[in-house]
């Protein structure tokens, strides 16, 4: 059985696009008991609808900003100098 991912990059996708893809995303997570860290743009200006539209799932989801610009993902073990973690 393999172990479901516990990082998922939506950079470059619209509020409504990463919602749903952070809930496509959950599906079957439900007791895998690890967090999902969500790579999205530094520009990210709503995570406040993001968070809303995600209230009632069961897994921890972090939306973590992407400070690189250079289309590489942040690494994890970067990502507190590198990224802004934000818990929703």
């Amino acid at each position: 059985m393999s172990q479901p991912t516990s990082f998922i990059d939506c950079r470059g996708l619209s509020a409504p696009l990463t919602v749903l893809r952070i809930k496509q995303a959950v599906v079957g997570r439900r007791d895998c008991g690890l967090p999902l860290d969500v790579l999205v743009d530094g520009a990210c200006c709503e995570p406040d609808r993001i968070s809303a539209s995600l209230t009632g799932e069961s897994t921890d989801v972090r939306l973590l900003y992407s400070a690189d610009t250079s289309g590489v993902a942040v690494p994890k073990a970067q990502a507190g100098a590198a990224a802004e973690i934000r818990h929703v």
